[in-house]
């Protein structure tokens, strides 16, 4: 991927490559399968018919270009280990989703706007199923999946701005929902952030960049029905480039300002405003106007954004500290987002205390989750993009590592 490094511009597929690269949602390319199926021993007789584990894509950046690897595991903890040559391996960089009861996954590209789903037999072996295509056109990034159930999913079109629904199981589209009201004035392009699932509902985030390719200042999340498919749209002009969603335990739904507009914070004060962080109250379906974080305040004047979950009322942020590199090394908002120089934080939505979490290390901006079952997980990616490891969001402790970073993670059935 080529991104433009002129200090004030940037591509939006760059953008969102940086934002997602640990997000575990999306990427860019396209997938062609290869024969090398994956397989273990069969279980006892009498074990579960269809694979109890996981399943995830992992990206790799090669010569010849991005190469995504479709992977099985048992479990997420430490001592498993990610074998390259037992995956399937495709051309471009695939974005997969699934589970949700369906017993298998779905593939989705930036280069046709097509899902293909792939069944995930008793013994861990993908078998390519059938492929839908939702018509129009496609973003630069790949298009999110989001699969409801069994019989219900969402493909998230960026270019067009509406929610594509079909049944996974049967692999035929149903309808669409428009949503081309909620982009921004001014947008050149828009974009899906990290959506959140509250009992039926979805929460959406979307952001946009003008025509100078800046982010807009305007927070806008969709709250889809999942039961009614209809959707609601609340928006607040106080935040920008809200990226990010989390939902606790209470049912309130934080959304927070990515770390790649707190990088536009850093470069230019005078045009963006600190990142802040808002909330929808359970039960609500609009953003609570007399809430309002500055995300720099938490980390002490630190450029501050992003959102991940944590023990408790605890959420985590990341804060850039641009003394741990070097002054040359700071070129660009995106560029700055790929520094290993920021620190995670962790800040307490109750009482609103907040630290720093030396031990965490530095890393690079993006900030991303993996929820499985009732554990949760931090993702930190190399900066060369080469490798990643899961923590425990609970416990800070190392789960699983593997080659090359995630657009995707699954928890079978």
């Amino acid at each position: 991927m080529r991104c433009n490094t002129d200090r004030r511009r940037h591509s939006f597929a760059c953008v969102l490559y940086a934002l997602l690269f640990m997000g575990l949602v999306s990427g860019c390319g396209g997938t062609e399968q290869a024969d090398n199926g994956v397989t273990e021993p069969d279980p006892p007789p009498d074990g579960p018919d269809v694979y109890e584990g996981f399943a995830f894509i992992s990206i790799l950046n090669q010569p010849q270009g991005q190469v995504s690897y479709l992977h099985r595991v048992p479990s997420l903890d430490a001592d498993v280990t990610v074998d390259l040559t037992e995956a399937i391996e495709s051309s471009g960089g695939a974005a997969m989703h699934g589970g949700n009861g369906t017993g298998a996954v779905f593939l989705s590209s930036a280069e046709s706007p097509r899902v293909t789903r792939y069944d995930v037999t008793r013994d861990g072996t993908f078998v390519q199923g059938a492929t839908i295509d939702v018509g129009g056109t496609v973003g630069e990034a790949a298009a999110n999946v989001y699969v409801a159930s069994p019989d219900t999913a969402y493909y998230f079109d960026e270019a067009l701005l509406r929610l594509v629904t079909f049944d996974p199981t049967e692999m035929v589209l149903r309808d669409e929902i428009d949503l081309s009201s909620v982009r921004p004035e001014g947008a050149l392009q828009t974009a899906f952030g990290n959506p959140s699932r509250r009992d039926n509902e979805l929460i959406i985030p979307i952001v946009a960049i003008d025509g100078d390719r800046f982010p807009i200042i305007d927070a806008v999340a969709v709250i889809l029905d999942l039961e009614t498919n209809t959707v609601s749209i609340t928006r607040d002009g106080r935040c920008g480039y809200v990226f990010d969603s989390v939902v606790t335990d209470s049912g309130d739904v934080y959304l927070a300002a990515s770390p790649y507009y707190s990088a536009h914070n850093f470069f230019f004060p005078e045009d963006f405003p600190p990142a802040c962080m808002l909330r929808i109250p359970a039960g609500e379906r609009t953003i609570d106007p007399d809430y309002f974080i500055d995300l720099n305040a938490v980390s002490g004047g630190l450029p501050t954004g992003g959102i991940a979950p944590g023990p408790g009322p605890t959420v985590y942020l990341k804060a850039f500290d641009e003394s741990a590199v070097l002054p040359s090394q700071i070129v660009t908002p995106f560029f700055t987002l790929a520094l290993s120089g920021w620190r995670l934080w962790s800040f307490d939505i109750e009482t609103e205390a907040s630290e720093s979490i030396p031990s965490f290390g530095l890393s690079s901006g993006g900030i991303g989750y993996a929820i499985a079952g009732d554990r949760r997980f931090l993702g930190s990616t190399a900066t060369d993009f080469s490798g990643t490891t899961l923590f425990d969001a609970d416990t800070l402790e190392e789960a699983i590592s593997f080659p090359g970073f995630p657009n995707g993670f699954v928890e079978l059935p």
